[in-house]
């Protein structure tokens, strides 16, 4: 059988598309084969195309392509080597169909894809309207704020919907239904901003506290619903003693410093896969909390009346929005200006601020750079 390959050597040319200053790579419609390290080094190359009706991808045919950030690979190629992609950019996006072997290749890898995904988001905000004294006054600008910087990011398309006040049977039930229909090449966003539980039962500690200050949603619990949806999860949680949801221990700034990686991935993951309590971590989720298990998280409160979570404030502003102005900015947190946000680059600008007020800001995985959060 005549194979039509490419590689770096053949007469079929590489041409470069210079449009919106992206180099692509525009590879022939009859191609069938890409020869192992046929692009690799090409340091130029941004964004690549397969057609459809290409077969195979070899060995570290992309290896060491260190700009690139896009390759679309259709469900056609069944056959994809070793290290493709190893040494491109840490974000680097797979484009594919759902099912696909270029899929199940980027999932089984830690490699960030879109097959025909679907981006849902859930935010859920805890004003405690009734309660004079357990009352939040920002949760309607968290809220406002999380939707203006979901809905910027134009390559991640979130469909959000919002509640409020809910109490914990709701809040399990609103996650049911927010994010049915969920398939295992989708992204579920939760966003939770509220009281969290103060307790002497690691059980309840961080626990997400019911619109009627009686009812409550654990870590165990949460878990369980996120569970039955398939796909990637992200969490995110504004409110006290959130850090109890990711260890159920202490995880003060002074401690974090001090612990390597392995040591914070083994502190709680072995102890998620065997389901124990306060814990919210594991395969294909993404969490990002307000504060340490033993910590507050802070609202803050301008003189003009305008309040807005603290932790939910830095993070609009690492996004690209500034909540109290209502407007536009630099993504702050995109230090290398690829227009994409991971959970890692978030974190890493939020740490530092939020450390001022001791609020030490948990984030799972650590140093997870290539899953692209929000992306333009």
């Amino acid at each position: 059988m005549l194979r039509r390959s490419f590689c770096v050597f053949a007469a079929l040319a590489l041409l470069f598309a210079s449009a919106r200053g992206r180099a692509e790579a525009v590879l022939p419609a009859s191609l069938l084969q890409v020869d192992a390290y046929a692009f690799a080094g090409n340091t130029a190359l941004q964004t690549v195309n397969l057609p459809q009706g290409a077969l195979e991808i070899g060995d570290g045919a992309f290896q060491d392509c260190g700009n690139l950030s896009r390759v679309y690979i259709p469900a056609t190629v069944e056959a994809l080597g070793q290290d493709i992609l190893t040494g491109c950019r840490d974000d680097v996006l797979v484009v594919t169909e759902y099912g696909s072997a270029a899929m199940e290749y980027a999932r089984r890898g830690s490699l960030d894809y879109q097959a025909d995904t679907c981006y849902r988001a859930l935010l859920i905000g805890q004003i405690y309207e009734t309660d004079e004294i357990n009352r939040l006054y920002g949760t309607q600008n968290d809220l406002s704020a999380m939707r203006s910087v979901l809905n910027q990011f134009s390559a991640t398309p979130y469909q959000i919907s919002s509640r409020c006040d809910l109490t914990g049977p709701e809040i399990l039930n609103a996650v049911s239904v927010a994010f049915s229909g969920a398939k295992s090449s989708d992204v579920s966003l939760l966003y939770y901003t509220g009281h969290g539980k103060f307790s002497n039962d690691s059980e309840l500690q961080g626990a997400f506290v019911g619109a009627d200050m009686n009812s409550y949603v654990t870590a165990t619990q949460l878990r369980a619903a996120l569970d039955k949806i398939p796909g990637r999860k992200i969490v995110i949680i504004d409110a006290c003693y959130s850090g109890a949801m990711l260890r159920g221990k202490s995880t003060r700034a002074e401690n974090t410093q001090a612990m390597t990686a392995a040591d914070f991935v083994s502190s709680f993951v072995s102890a998620f896969a065997m389901r124990s309590k306060g814990s919210l971590a594991g395969n294909g989720y993404f969490l990002l909390a307000a504060a340490a298990a033993d910590e507050e998280s802070y609202e803050i409160d301008y003189p003009d009346g305008f309040s807005i979570g603290l932790f939910t404030s830095y993070f609009a502003k690492a996004c690209g929005w500034d909540a109290k102005a209502q407007a536009l900015t630099p993504a702050y947190a995109d230090t290398d200006g690829g227009g994409v946000l991971s959970l890692q680059e978030i974190y890493a600008y939020l740490a530092a601020p939020l450390s001022k007020y001791s609020q030490s800001v948990q984030v799972y995985p650590a140093s997870c750079r290539w899953f692209g959060l929000l992306r333009r």
